[in-house]
Order: C-alpha cells, then sequence, then structure tokens
C-alpha cells in the first residue's frame, strides 16, 4: 500500500508505483488526513510497511534506495516474518 501525505496530485505516486511495474501495491490518497493520526511522522520523507492487517509493522525515516542491500534485507525480514504466521 503505498499513502502519500501531501498536498500533491495522486498521479505522482501512481506513475511511480506504475513505472517501477509494481502490481502488488495499492496507492490511496487520504482526504480526510487521519492517516497522519494512524501513522506519526518521525520525519520526512518516511515509509511505512504495512500487514495484511493494516498493522504497521516496520518503517523507515529517510528516502530509501530500494535496491540496496539494506534495503533488501529489511524487506526481506518483513517477508520471511509474514510468511510464518
Amino acid at each position: 500500500m503505498a499513502l502519500p501525505i501531501n498536498e500533491g496530485d495522486i498521479d505522482v505516486p501512481v506513475s511511480f508505483v506504475r513505472r517501477l511495474g509494481l502490481r502488488n501495491i495499492s496507492v490511496y490518497q487520504d482526504f480526510t488526513r487521519c492517516a497522519e493520526d494512524a501513522f506519526p511522522l518521525y520525519g520526512l520523507p518516511i515509509i511505512y510497511l504495512i500487514d495484511r492487517d493494516g498493522l504497521a509493522v516496520g518503517y523507515i525515516v529517510a528516502a530509501a534506495k530500494w535496491d540496496s542491500p539494506e534495503a533488501v534485507r529489511f524487506l526481506n525480514h518483513y517477508i520471511v516474518r509474514a510468511s510464518r504466521g
């Protein structure tokens, strides 16, 4: 799930997700700004990893280079954890 917290156009994150060919990520826009209460902003940018139940299971405060070894380890940690139930 991608939920941009900004006043901008939703076309920007949607284009980004499409350009990367990500098929299992939905992009939502929070018109009511209730996500700010559910997901605190410890800094910007912030990326939350949301599980299937809608719970934040991890986060990164910083821009992430998603093809870096560190980012791959971060994601794999939560993928393995989710697969164990």
